[in-house]
């Protein structure tokens, strides 16, 4: 996870179970955020105090937040981009910190115990009902969570190990074992990645929980750090050029591959599907980058001469921390649906045989094809045009050439095409 300390801001900056529930929801103040359009970037957050390390999770963006106490104590916050609303999700005296989202859960670091150990708690956010995961006198931090699948860095055992709880059997392991340094967790299905000290530098490792094996990811002399996975797919902060690099390595192909390689420092990397962000001072200042995989196209998501770090992604929502107000806010920024990612669609729609015509389909893309080209050479009437001229399509051939629920489907995609135009 992403937590930062304070010290790390700082250089950031210059370079058991009891239904407790939420506090009532309410409007983020003065923000429409349940109107964020595609491609448009978006404050979360306006208040004086710092909101910091944002996790996400479709429409759900949840901060730590000093808004309420002091520098020595941090509750958690959740904005929820489909209603609109702002839930404070811990109200303790003392702090919360490193929270991660999945879904409908909430997990965190928690210090409300006494001491200077630190406990797992998980809230399921539709209902309130909070549950301790961890109960023991070390310290337990760094919580990630994907489904069902809770993990955390250790120190039950004398050194930093990991273990993972999971809420289905309601049974904890420690995965994997072994005495050397692991830190930094990140976990997606069966597979889970670290951050690895055995060899003297970290490396990043990875541990299949269906199989039961673990794999080496990566072998270099340097540092590497900051492991994020989705799927397959792991992202993760290189030191290997002397400057800070982004790669990844996909387990189903054995293949690593450099994402960035310019010369100044990219950090801080976070993966969703297809879909690579990471911190970028290749313009004098940190920005948010993105790479769509898919496309192979990287995009520039910030441009504020302020600091920009730590960016999350899930889905189209991208969600980071922000100083472009002199403290550190919460913002967040909606990719725009491409033409390309209908005509995606549409082939899908044809392999299932949701198009049970092929013309139909190539009609379709035809149609799409038109269209990117109005778009390439600037004439946005000639693309809405034709994007229309799809839509009219799907509605009359719904039920006919093309199921109503792949219809559906494009319609919508067509549509946020649409909305994403001037």
């Amino acid at each position: 996870m992403k937590h930062l300390t304070l010290a790390t801001l700082m250089v950031i900056v210059a370079g058991g179970c009891e239904s407790l529930g939420p506090e009532a929801t309410r409007p983020s103040p003065g923000l429409p955020l349940f109107s964020l359009a595609p491609g448009t970037e978006t404050p979360v957050t306006t208040d004086p105090a710092w909101q910091q390390s944002p996790a996400i999770s479709g429409d759900r963006v949840v901060w730590e937040d000093f808004r309420n106490i002091s520098i020595s104590n941090l509750d958690l916050f959740l904005f929820d981009f489909s209603t609109g609303t702002e839930t404070r999700l811990t109200t303790e005296p003392e702090s919360q910190r490193a929270p991660a989202i999945s879904g409908d859960r909430a997990v965190w670091t928690d210090f409300r115990n006494g001491g200077s150990n630190s406990e797992i708690y998980l809230l399921q956010i539709s209902s309130g009902t909070e549950t301790r995961i961890t109960n023991n006198i070390f310290t337990q931090q760094e919580p990630d969570i994907d489904g069902d699948r809770i993990v955390w860095e250790d120190g039950r055992s004398g050194s930093s190990d990991l273990f993972m709880f999971d809420l289905a059997t309601g049974t904890e392991s420690r995965v994997p074992a072994g005495t050397s340094r692991k830190v930094n967790p990140a976990i997606s299905g069966n597979r889970i990645v670290w951050m690895d000290q055995r060899n003297g530098n970290f490396d990043i490792y990875e541990f299949d929980l269906a199989t039961g094996t673990e794999r080496q990811i990566t072998s270099n002399v340097l540092d590497e750090i900051d492991p994020a996975i989705s799927g397959t797919r792991i992202v993760w902060t290189d030191q290997r050029n002397g400057n800070p690099d982004i790669y990844l390595f996909d387990l189903a192909t054995g293949t690593e591959t450099q994402i960035t390689s310019d010369p100044a420092s990219q950090i801080r990397p976070d993966i969703d599907g297809d879909r690579v962000v990471w911190m970028d001072s290749r313009n004098g200042n940190p920005d948010i980058y993105m790479l769509d995989l898919t496309a192979g196209a990287e995009s520039q998501i910030t441009s504020d001469p302020s600091t920009q770090s730590v960016p999350v992604i899930s889905g189209k929502r991208i969600a980071w921390m922000d100083f472009r107000n002199g403290n550190a806010d919460i913002y967040a920024f909606k990719l725009g649906t491409t033409i390309a990612e209908v005509v995606r669609r549409v082939n899908e729609c044809l392999a299932s045989g949701d198009i049970s015509d092929p013309g139909f389909a190539q009609k379709l893309k035809s149609l799409l094809a038109g269209a990117q080209q109005d778009l390439d050479r600037g004439d946005i009437v000639g693309a809405k045009r034709g994007l229309r001229n799809v839509i009219n399509q799907l509605n009359a051939q719904s039920g006919k050439k093309i199921s109503v629920a792949c219809a559906h489907d494009l319609r919508v995609l067509t549509e946020e095409v649409l909305a994403g135009l001037p």
